[in-house]
């Protein structure tokens, strides 16, 4: 399914008329001897035009998830979400929506067993309007599983450009600034809530728990645009404040809290020929 929806995004890409972008993210967690954990993640965007966004995107999470009393999880702790994303500017509001699948690895392995609750339907709606000092506000609301259920939450921001090298962005959910060292060189650190949430499945795939994970995350980011249509990224994260909720074979709650961990994470971004540079 993975692949087959990546080609489709290819061949939209390299059919689209005039604004076309491919990019892909992969990124690792650092070991964690007390609780082992590791997550990859990967992406791929494309941009047919100023407004619209379809974007293919992909997490595989490990957790260590531990036994209580000789009680197991009542799940092996590897997790999968996979979004369909589309955003566009709608009047004067930017809309983002995602049907997005969760789950434990065992139902991609046996698709007949998925249900239409493993399904959810992430979004965002956001307006835009001019702030104080040049800069401007960004308001509105989102829902998906950020801080580690699937609820909404609000967007409230203040964007605004320090002299013409720096973008400074405050408010809720991040934070972040950005640094034009040179044409091609960009420096940037975003703070940002990065938790998740899946519906799992025990060894039997008849028990259906939710395996919860809260998190705040801070990312410093290196970009180089190699070429005029070519950029490459990497980064170090700093993984705060983690909490991971899950359920025992027995139906009764666990808990741990690991200690705070490193991340890494390498980007590649390509404009397809005859889209212009910001």
């Amino acid at each position: 399914m993975m692949g087959r929806l990546a080609l489709f995004l290819l061949g939209v890409a390299i059919m689209a008329p005039a604004r076309a972008e491919l990019s892909a993210r992969v990124s690792g967690a650092e070991a964690d001897r007390s609780a082992p954990y590791r997550e990859t993640v990967s992406a791929v965007m494309v941009r047919p035009d100023e407004h619209r966004v379809w974007s293919l995107d992909h997490e595989y999470r490990v957790f260590e998830l531990l036994p209580r009393n000789g009680v197991p999880p009542a799940t092996n702790g590897h997790v999968h979400q996979l979004a369909v994303g589309w955003s566009d500017r709608v009047g004067a509001w930017d809309v983002s929506l995602a049907p997005t699948l969760a789950v434990s690895s065992n139902v991609l392995r046996h698709p007949a067993s998925m249900r239409l609750d493993d399904w959810r339907l992430d979004g965002r709606v956001v307006r835009r309007t001019v702030g104080l000092a040049g800069g401007d506000w960004r308001w509105g609301i989102g829902v998906d599983d950020r801080f580690g259920d699937y609820a909404p939450w609000p967007l409230v921001q203040w964007q605004t450009t320090l002299g013409e090298a720096f973008e400074l962005t405050l408010g809720l959910p991040s934070n972040g600034v950005e640094w034009r060292v040179t044409e091609r060189w960009r420096l940037s650190l975003d703070v940002f809530p990065d938790g998740g949430q899946w519906q799992v499945r025990d060894e039997s795939r008849t028990r259906v728990s939710r395996l919860e994970q809260t998190r705040w995350r801070a990312d410093l980011a290196l970009q180089w645009r190699v070429l005029p249509k070519v950029a490459l990224a990497a980064g170090v994260a700093r993984l705060m404040d983690r909490r991971w909720s899950y359920r025992l074979e027995d139906g009764r709650g666990a808990e741990r809290t690991p200690s705070s961990a490193n991340a890494w994470f390498l980007a590649i971004s390509w404009r397809l020929p005859g889209q212009t540079d910001n």
